[in-house]
């Protein structure tokens, strides 16, 4: 079997394994000394897991050394938005003044497996700071301490006091 095919392969049954998109490519970036097969995904495992898997499913695809592969995990902000909000409803230190704040919840979501799974409330308040930061990470923290968890929450359910804009005439 090719290793073009084998590579194929073993994408599909990470995918399946993992329950994330994986993306497997013939590359030659600058910090993988040479051309190289990449492995990369968004959120779901942490890179040792995912080393994990493809070790167990590497005997079925012999063109491939899991050692030799490249792994790149990409938390996306939406992540970032989740983990902050858990962050305040734990009351988690540093606080979000802290100019290691993100430093420090970026390791943090670099160990934590699927960190992009929460309950429908959580993620709904993470949309909302998305929204408000344009999902910039760097901003999230700001608009955190400005609106808080109560403001979020005003933005998820706005007061019924509010009349909606007329469609047209009356009659």
């Amino acid at each position: 079997m090719s290793r073009s095919k084998d590579a194929h392969g073993l994408k599909l049954r990470l995918e399946t394994e993992t329950g994330v998109p994986v993306q497997l490519r013939w590359d030659s970036s600058a910090g993988s000394h040479g051309w190289r097969w990449h492995v990369s995904w968004a959120d779901g495992p942490t890179e040792a897991s995912m080393r994990t898997y493809v070790e167990q499913l590497a005997p079925q695809y012999r063109t491939l050394d899991p050692s030799a592969l490249v792994y790149s995990r990409v938390v996306q902000p939406h992540t970032f938005a989740l983990a902050m909000i858990r962050t305040v409803v734990a009351d988690w230190e540093p606080a979000l003044a802290d100019p290691d704040y993100l430093r420090l919840l970026s390791e943090k979501l670099d160990n934590a497996d699927y960190p992009d799974r929460g309950n429908p409330g959580e993620l709904a308040l993470a949309g909302v700071l998305g929204r408000l930061s344009a999902y910039r990470e760097a901003d999230m923290p700001e608009v955190l301490a400005r609106y808080g968890l109560v403001g979020l929450r005003a933005e998820l359910n706005p007061p019924d006091n509010v009349l909606p804009l007329a469609k047209g005439p009356r009659l």
